[in-house]
This record gives C-alpha cells, sequence and structure tokens, in this order.
C-alpha cells in the first residue's frame, strides 16, 4: 500500500482535492480517498509532498498516428512541444488545448520545462496539467485517471505558487 499527499490533488478539472491523500495497492491501484481534515489522528505511512498530484503525462504522439492527431485537431488545439521551440502561447480558439511532450520520459520532460520555461508561465497549473495529463488520458480513454480503480502512475508537480495558481520558472515534475 501507497498513501501519499499534497496541498491538491488534480483528479480532473472538476474535481481539486485540499488537504487529502490518495491510497493505491500493491498493483498501483487507487483504493481510497480520505480528507485529511477530518482525520482525527495522523495517518500512518503517509508520504506528504509540497505541490499538486496528477496523473501521469501521456504523449498522444505515442498512441495515435498523425491522421488522427490532424482529426483530433478539429475539436482540440494540439501543441507538439516536442518539436518546436515555442515560447509564446498561440491564439487560441474556445477549444481546450492539448500538450504534447512528444515522450513520457519525465527527465526528457523535466528538460522540456526548463528549457522553454518562458513558454510554461503563461498558463495556470491547472491549464498545464489538463493540457498533459487529463485531457490525453480522457482522449484516449486510458485507465489511468485519479479516481477508485484506476491505475495512474502519480506525479508530483513542483514549481507552483498554490496561491495564485501560476507556474513559475522552475517548474519540475517527480514521479511518485
Amino acid at each position: 500500500m501507497k498513501r501519499v499527499s499534497s496541498q491538491l490533488i488534480y483528479c480532473s478539472p472538476d474535481q481539486l482535492l485540499r488537504s487529502s491523500v490518495v491510497e493505491q495497492d500493491e498493483d498501483g491501484n487507487i483504493t481510497q480517498f480520505f480528507d485529511l481534515v477530518a482525520q482525527q489522528s495522523e495517518t500512518a505511512q503517509t508520504l506528504f509532498f509540497d505541490g499538486i498530484i496528477s496523473a501521469e503525462i501521456i504523449s498522444l504522439k505515442q498512441y495515435l498516428s498523425t491522421e488522427q492527431i490532424v482529426e483530433l485537431s478539429e475539436k482540440y488545439n494540439y501543441i507538439d512541444i516536442s518539436d518546436n521551440d515555442i515560447t509564446e502561447i498561440p491564439n487560441f480558439s474556445d477549444k481546450p488545448f492539448v500538450l504534447d511532450f512528444g515522450t513520457n520520459d519525465i527527465a526528457i520532460i523535466n528538460n522540456i520545462l526548463k528549457n522553454r520555461n518562458r513558454f510554461f508561465v503563461h498558463f495556470n497549473a491547472f491549464q498545464l496539467i489538463a493540457a498533459c495529463s487529463y485531457l490525453p488520458i480522457e482522449i484516449l480513454n486510458l485507465p489511468l485517471k485519479i479516481q477508485f480503480g484506476q491505475k495512474p502512475n502519480l506525479l508530483l508537480w513542483q514549481g507552483f505558487d498554490i496561491s495564485s495558481k501560476k507556474v513559475r520558472s522552475q517548474i519540475r515534475i517527480i514521479p511518485l
């Protein structure tokens, strides 16, 4: 069993847990959530972190063909950050955006975050996490959401100003 907690757990754009714990069994399946404020005593075997916990980052390029990504662009603003040196936010319509790092490798993603930080500081924390984690998981219908019975690899996002939800220049991701 693994229990982790942070100030915020980003389950979806509609579900943000504050001061909560997510518990996973030995196989990585989410078995329980509980609110730390409601606890009468400190939870045993819980690792506490500073940042935002999310599900894993998914690269659509690793699952979809070029043609499928072009079709996806009808419904989403798809940004491939792996091949482009983008420093400013493109002018989007009302469509949600999907950010593709071109990999699921956290070391490479952290390098992209570091080297292109001028691009990322334009987003708030939840836009960024939804764009590269929640929406790709939703699009591909993968069983990796942060909800009961799902089996996500959890990530800790650090480098956000939690109160303003702004991305700071030293953003990084740590696998939990």
